[in-house]
């Protein structure tokens, strides 16, 4: 385990251990290793262990990591002015947000969309963590009362078609992805074995077929990957997308994300792929540390996304830097009439800058039976670069 990060307590040490256990079982039960995707989808969704699907701290200064809405208002606001373009061209239109963290989004969403005489028929909210839900609330309760007849949270995806806008922000990093490398020119599926004492790497004797297909696919189009490159990939991106988006008729999905378009994903200087991890505040690559007390994460091939997007019947609207689209969304505007101090100038620039998440957050959009020319992709698109 590493030493220089914070411990953890009796009781979340005690948490993790349980779920090292279920997943040594998973292991000996198989007499092999298991998938890493399996693997990642353990230690973040497993009911009542996973980092998800558990009771600890995950957001804000007191979790482990720090999203944008949660930086500042500002990233709601540019935000609101591209939902309303939607909603007014659409009747009765429903925003349905996939994991909505501490809620602070929703809320600064639904305040600023107010403001602009431009609420949504419905707001759902799409939540697979208890503990978050809770918190959700408690913050629509504090900070909005009057609009949670707006808000209705869903167990499951819903079995009714809608119109309107389905919104993921840090979502598609957090699905579980297989791991593979290039060993003699072949594909090796990556997994996790234990070894009586710890969980390690380990290669799987028979790999995932649809992995080695993707993978191959990819090398038809990009040439063949450099030998020993370790990497990630989402083998079920477009069955998943599919699901999501089976019951919206016309609309558009908005996708926020950290990622590359797939020439610079599986470039050679990006050799040992793009897996990170945060535990109260540090960013490492450790997988196996404190398993369901850490975030794990995979950055997103916006060229797979916009293909399983194409794939499920939607047409691409636009590819653009996070800084880009806040700026297209109204962000000179808006800080006109909202003022800022040396403090919130520079959670701002945070948003917008190169260096930390300005560029490298990516902003898609997907739209379906919606014609519409969308303000946040007007000026200095990057979909050439997919």
């Amino acid at each position: 385990m590493k030493t220089n990060f914070p411990e953890p307590s009796h009781e979340a040490m005690q948490h993790s251990l349980s779920l090292i256990d279920l997943i040594k079982q998973k292991i000996l039960k198989q007499n092999a290793p298991i998938p890493f995707n399996e693997y990642m989808k353990q230690v973040l969704y497993a009911p009542g262990l996973g980092y998800y699907s558990g009771g600890s701290h995950k957001i804000g200064p007191e979790g482990d990591f720090i999203t944008a809405p949660e930086i500042s208002p500002i990233f709601a606001a540019c935000l609101a002015r591209q939902c309303q373009q939607i909603i007014q061209l659409l009747p009765q239109a429903i925003i349905m947000e996939l994991g909505a963290g501490l809620g602070t989004l929703a809320v600064d969403l639904l305040l600023e969309l107010e403001l602009l005489h431009s609420l949504p028929f419905e707001y759902w909210i799409l939540e697979p963590s208890a503990e978050l839900k809770q918190r959700q609330i408690l913050q629509f309760k504090h900070r909005c009362p009057h609009l949670l007849n707006k808000v209705k949270w869903l167990d499951e995806l819903p079995s009714q078609d809608f119109a309107g806008l389905i919104l993921g922000n840090e979502v598609i990093d957090a699905l579980p992805v297989s791991r593979f490398s290039i060993k003699d020119s072949q594909t090796v599926e990556l997994g996790v074995d234990f070894d009586g004492q710890k969980l390690q790497w380990a290669e799987i004797s028979s790999p995932n077929s649809l992995l080695v297909e993707k993978v191959k696919r990819i090398q038809d189009i990009l040439g063949p990957l450099p030998e020993g490159l370790c990497s990630e990939l989402n083998p079920y991106l477009f069955e998943w997308l599919a699901a999501i988006s089976k019951h919206l008729k016309q609309g558009a999905m908005l996708w926020i994300d950290y990622g590359y378009p797939r020439s610079s994903y599986y470039h050679a200087s990006r050799s040992s792929g793009t897996l990170m991890c945060y535990y109260r505040h540090h960013a490492h690559s450790d997988v196996f540390l404190y398993p369901g007390l850490q975030d794990i994460t995979s950055h997103v091939d916006f060229t797979a996304l916009a293909e399983a997007g194409l794939a499920s019947g939607f047409k691409l609207e636009g590819y653009i830097s996070q800084a880009m689209f806040l700026i297209n969304s109204g962000l000179s505007n808006i800080l006109e009439k909202k003022p800022m101090d040396i403090s919130e100038q520079a959670k701002l620039k945070k948003l917008l800058s190169p260096q930390q998440m300005g560029e490298v957050f990516k902003v898609m959009a997907l739209s379906r039976n919606m014609e519409a020319k969308l303000i946040g992709f007007a000026n200095m698109q990057e979909v050439h670069k997919l």
